[in-house]
């Protein structure tokens, strides 16, 4: 018993099929990876965004050079279906592997925006406008973003709820009340309701 060494020809022959294998495994990937992606694209094509974001997922786990372009459609998706959790963390993922589209910015800056997070939504629009700086919905944006930020710095003067909520709440502690209503009828059977609740509840004004 003893060690027994190849001779150096059948050494590299054997590398040269550990080559052949892995190289053949890379390329049946990247043909998986295309593939997918064409499906993806197909599906984006024509509106079917559910069906487009599986395929999407494939490319964006796998090593293709697509990963973000697919982790960028995969947001634009879960954007339009309005699902803008899921939109952010795609976006941030792309923009993590480097430099995007300058539109790429500004949809995420949007659905920043609709996450609450107006900091950051800014941070992103301030992107999209250094080349495009006469952008007048990347402006518009911006203001918008401000004068939230600006308002939430200010202490509350009202508190919105909902009629259910009012019913129960402690009344006593309420000056005003405003209460809106879809008709003039409605407005009469709420009227009513309101008295049960609230003995010698005073005038009220419905308006038109």
């Amino acid at each position: 018993w003893g060690l027994r060494f190849l001779p150096l020809n059948d050494k590299k022959n054997c590398m040269k099929k550990i080559n052949i294998y892995i190289s053949t495994i890379f390329c049946f990937i990247a043909l998986v990876g295309v593939g997918q992606m064409k499906k993806a694209e197909k599906h984006f094509s024509k509106f079917n965004y559910a069906k487009a974001i599986p395929a999407y997922e494939k490319v964006s786990k796998g090593k293709s050079n697509d990963k973000q372009v697919a982790l960028i459609k995969l947001a634009d998706c879960y954007r339009i279906l309005n699902n803008y959790t899921k939109a952010e963390s795609y976006y941030a993922q792309a923009l993590s592997m480097g430099k995007v589209p300058t539109e790429v910015n500004y949809n995420y800056g949007n659905v920043l925006k609709s996450n609450n997070k107006y900091s950051e939504a800014l941070s992103q629009y301030y992107v999209y406008l250094e080349e495009n700086e006469k952008s007048v919905t990347a402006k518009n944006a911006i203001k918008s973003c401000q004068e939230i930020k600006f308002w939430e710095s200010k202490p509350k003067e009202y508190e919105v709820k909902k009629y259910e909520e009012f019913k129960e709440a402690n009344h006593d502690s309420y000056d005003q009340v405003a209460i809106w209503l879809d008709s003039f009828e409605e407005a009469i059977e709420y009227k009513k309701d309101i008295d049960a609740y609230i003995p010698n509840f005073g005038q009220y004004k419905p308006f038109r």
